[in-house]
């Protein structure tokens, strides 16, 4: 069945708040440089909109706490910005990656293919998160797009309401980045939906009646067909809709991942940005047009549903109609 939004076009914009390099170090120099210029960025972009309203994601795994003795080290450094952001009616939850330090190696392993350590990541997200912040996270994303039974399993447990970690289309992939030490693999994701939905608890890549899961997941916009520039594929079906992208790659994951929505039957965009991006001053301005591409340049498609609205996750399954269904 198809599901209009009440009024307007919904869009999730999530933003990852990380270390700047993906492999930290455990001397406690690890830099978060990024993470100012990004929380910047988006209370200027906003700063005419009223009522828009952003997901902060925060890094709180072991791997934090190998780098900084805490894994609430960031979240206590921007705790007054993180209060503020609850205050303004945005959602704030927790972004667990995978990172395990090897002594024998000297350095961080994604070890996504032990269960028990992807469910202590995410039980350390949670339990720090509620530590430092004074209330449970209600949203999560996790690292690199992996998603399986035990992480499902996981999230559950500790009560994870809404979840935006997978990537409709994408291929599966040993590793996500090439020259990175990991185990396990990144799970295909060619059949995931591309509507909200309550994983299956033995499949999580395919929705389950309702009731299946507590769980909500909502998939990120993701391209649905390669974006190919003179003869050359620079983005493969699945490329997530991310703020750092060049635009006229963000705007082919935008375009045709919408349109995947629509047909699919739950018109709306789940966009991410990383902080990694503040630190980068090419990236930064990709992000800037990006997000104002998002607000003013992109009418002519939300025009079936009137105004773009920058909601949370939970006022955008409220805006489909699918809380009260």
């Amino acid at each position: 069945m198809t599901r209009s939004p009440a009024t307007g076009l919904p869009v999730v914009v999530t933003l990852d708040l990380e270390p700047d390099l993906r492999v930290i170090g455990r001397d406690g120099a690890t830099s978060w440089s990024g993470v100012d210029p990004t929380i910047a960025t988006i209370e200027r972009w906003r700063a005419d909109l009223p009522g828009a309203a952003v997901h902060w994601a925060w890094r709180c795994d072991p791997a934090i706490a190998e780098a900084h003795g805490d894994p609430g080290w960031a979240l206590a450094r921007w705790r007054g910005q993180i209060v503020e952001a609850t205050t303004r009616g945005d959602a704030v939850g927790v972004h667990p990656h995978f990172w395990r330090w090897s002594d024998p190696l000297g350095t961080f392993v994604v070890d996504a293919a032990d269960d028990a350590w992807k469910a202590e990541c995410i039980e350390r997200s949670v339990t720090t998160f509620t530590r430092v912040v004074g209330r449970p996270p209600q949203t999560c994303q996790i690292g690199d797009g992996y998603f399986d039974a035990a992480i499902l399993g996981a999230l559950v447990e500790h009560r994870i309401g809404i979840d935006l970690t997978l990537e409709p289309g994408a291929a599966r992939r040993e590793r996500h980045v090439r020259t990175e030490l990991t185990t396990g693999t990144i799970p295909d994701r060619a059949r995931v939906p591309r509507v909200p939905f309550h994983p299956k608890p033995r499949n999580p890549l395919r929705a389950g009646r309702r009731g299946a899961s507590p769980l909500w997941e909502i998939p990120l916009t993701t391209s649905t067909e390669p974006l190919v520039v003179d003869g050359v594929v620079v983005d493969p079906p699945g490329t997530v809709a991310l703020l750092g992208l060049a635009p006229s790659r963000f705007r082919h994951a935008v375009t045709t991942g919408l349109a995947a929505s629509v047909a699919a039957g739950a018109p709306y965009l789940n966009v991410m940005g990383r902080s990694d991006a503040g630190a980068d001053a090419g990236l930064t301005e990709h992000t800037v047009r990006n997000l104002e591409w998002l607000r003013t340049g992109m009418r002519g498609l939300a025009e079936p549903w009137g105004e773009v609205r920058f909601v949370t996750p939970d006022r955008l399954l409220d805006l489909l109609g699918l809380t009260r269904a």
